[in-house]
């Protein structure tokens, strides 16, 4: 995937690259509702992987999407210098990674770009195509894609050392919390991407699991959930009843918690991939992102299991 733009005209990105990664544009044709929850789907598999690479600080989803809600801004508008520039400004990105896929038949093809936050103008693109029962398979492939673009347009950004692991990767929390104490996690509900109330008949179960594998770590302290959930009510119903995108950031502020842990599960063709996601409270960041797939009635290990390498990947 070669960079659109080379020389002089490519930015800077040597202090590191604060990126976006936006929900994607669903133009199916064939298959259009069944397909829509890949609009996050496939930006969260994005964030997994560009996690893993050096210099890169992908800001949270649910962060970003709170920001194109208030801006009034679809992701497919973001390519116009001037839009990129107002969310580039707001959430303080050098580059957007924003992209689309059609399902035309029994074949979906899916593009990705990678676009200056500053001016709009786009550095990469790559796109991946297939059969849709291999969509799974098509995100890792365009996500491998996108981190080869990013390894194009500023070099030295390549994998972490010991990132790499067989569900994820990612940064480190360190310094996040002080005098040797114990980082504490905020743990919420998993997004269940196929349902439009949030985390579904699952989501809370699966976040209980993920509890449960973070029991045995070291130097980790978890909020009692029932206290988060407490602070999350008195938050929503100062806000009128709507959490918006920065609700869990304030719950974690409130309940002094140096990192929330949000993920989401999408199920397809009879697997379900579960991604999760450790954000730093202070800045809004993922630090680290791990994933899992498996058949649906697996969900419980793989969320606790993936407790363990997020641990792993945010050390």
């Amino acid at each position: 995937m070669p960079a659109a733009l080379g020389g002089e005209d490519r930015p800077d990105f040597r202090p590191g690259i604060r990126i976006a990664v936006l929900p994607f544009d669903n133009e199916s044709v064939s298959d259009r509702e069944r397909l829509e929850p890949f609009r996050k789907g496939i930006a969260d598999a994005l964030v997994a992987d560009l996690s893993r690479e050096q210099r890169l600080r992908p800001v949270e989803r649910t962060r970003m999407e709170a920001v194109l809600s208030e801006l009034n801004l679809s992701a497919s508008g973001l390519v116009e210098a001037k839009s990129a520039q107002e969310l580039g400004r707001i959430l303080g990105v050098r580059a957007l990674v924003l992209g689309s896929f059609s399902a035309v038949g029994e074949t979906v093809r899916i593009d990705a770009r990678i676009a200056d936050a500053e001016t709009g103008s786009i550095l990469g693109a790559g796109e991946a195509s297939g059969e849709t029962k291999d969509f799974f398979s098509l995100e890792q492939t365009l996500a491998a894609r996108i981190v080869e673009g990013f390894r194009a347009i500023a070099p030295g950004t390549e994998e972490k050392a010991g990132s790499r692991s067989a569900t994820g990767a990612g940064a480190g929390m360190a310094g996040s919390a002080g005098g040797g104490r114990p980082q504490r996690l905020a743990v919420f509900p998993l997004e269940d991407l196929g349902e439009r109330s949030g985390p579904g008949r699952w989501g809370e179960e699966m976040a209980a699991c993920l509890t449960k594998g973070f029991s045995g770590g070291r130097n980790v302290e978890i909020i009692d959930r029932k206290r988060l959930g407490a602070i999350l009510r008195e938050l929503a119903s100062g806000a009128g009843g709507q959490g918006g995108g920065g609700t869990a950031r304030k719950a974690c502020e409130i309940a002094g918690a140096d990192g929330l842990v949000l993920g989401s599960f999408l199920l397809f063709e009879g697997r379900i991939r579960v991604h999760v996601r450790l954000v730093k409270t202070e800045t809004g960041e993922v630090v680290a992102a791990v994933r899992a797939e498996g058949k649906a009635g697996d969900r419980s290990s793989l969320a606790e299991g993936l407790a363990a390498d997020l641990l792993a990947a945010g050390k």
